[in-house]
């Protein structure tokens, strides 16, 4: 049986704020269409103003579910790092398992934060003196209201793994389709030589003086040195630092770090950009030095 193919797994998207904005309209508006269908009479608008609405919708329920969201999100992204889970094959059930695995997280992460952002909803809609009697039966020992934003933080998480599955496939389509004329370099891994096509290359580094190409299946061992990849490549590799060469097209964001470094990120993986390759690293990137 041929066994399906892997892809390589990036959480960065979940990072954007439009993607944290849209998350959190699409949850609030499932909050809606559940909670009417559940109970008309306690998700009543009625008798409010229009700036009540804008306040209702926009602060009290839109921007603390970025937030909420904005956390959840995080976690995700720091459980599947801490795991190791940044790839998963193309099968019905590998995918389903793979999703089954972060329930867990989305369950211990919404019984920490619920209570926190209740309790920030609470404050924003009501004024000293506090109810403490509301307060404990309708934010915090809401039962419905807990089991709809259980079950919806469970929807989101699952929708947050849909989303990267679709944006980590279509990128892994695109390097697949630039590597059918891409050059080939030969690496060698558990006893077997692999031809490596240098498009769908990550990054390659240096440990113990062995020399390695990273892609999306893994890490492969090298016969040739950096010194000598550093010349033969093309101007889509840059050189970060002794020990490692980027393939700029796998670049996902980079930002300054400290004493002129620079830190960019592919995947999950962190490389740090020694002071004296930042230059060609922007060079590389295409980013134009400042007047």
């Amino acid at each position: 049986m041929t066994k399906a193919p892997a892809i390589s797994l990036s959480f960065q998207p979940l990072t954007r704020p439009v993607v944290v904005g849209a998350a959190a309209a699409i949850g609030l508006a499932l909050f809606y269409l559940i909670g009417f269908a559940i109970r008309p009479d306690a998700l009543s608008l009625d008798g409010l103003t229009g700036w009540q609405l804008v306040w209702l919708l926009l602060i009290d329920q839109w921007a603390l579910e970025c937030i909420s969201i904005g956390i959840l999100f995080g976690i995700v992204r720091g459980y599947a790092q801490w795991r190791g889970l940044t790839s998963v094959q193309l099968a019905p059930r590998a995918l389903l398992r793979y999703a089954l695995g972060f329930l867990p997280v989305a369950i211990v992460a919404f019984a920490v934060f619920n209570p926190v952002t209740q309790t920030l909803r609470f404050l924003l809609r009501h004024a000293p003196p506090y109810d403490t009697a509301l307060y404990l039966d309708y934010f915090l020992l809401n039962g419905p209201l807990w089991a709809l934003y259980g079950s919806l933080s469970v929807v989101l998480v699952g929708g947050g793994l849909a989303y990267v599955f679709a944006v980590s496939a279509a990128g892994q389509t695109r390097t697949a389709q630039r590597s059918r004329t891409s050059p080939v370099i030969t690496g060698k891994r558990e006893g077997s030589l692999y031809p490596i096509a240098i498009a769908d290359v990550l990054w390659f580094e240096v440990e113990n003086r062995v020399y390695y190409a990273v892609t999306a299946e893994g890490r492969f061992r090298l016969s040739t040195t950096l010194r000598a990849l550093e010349t033969d490549l093309d101007e889509g590799f840059v050189r970060i630092s002794r020990s490692v060469i980027v393939n700029t097209a796998q670049v996902e964001r980079f930002a300054p770090w400290y004493d002129g470094k620079y830190v960019l990120y592919i995947g999950t993986t962190e490389h740090v950009v020694s002071r004296s390759r930042v230059a060609a690293l922007k060079q590389s990137l295409g980013i134009r030095p400042a007047a």
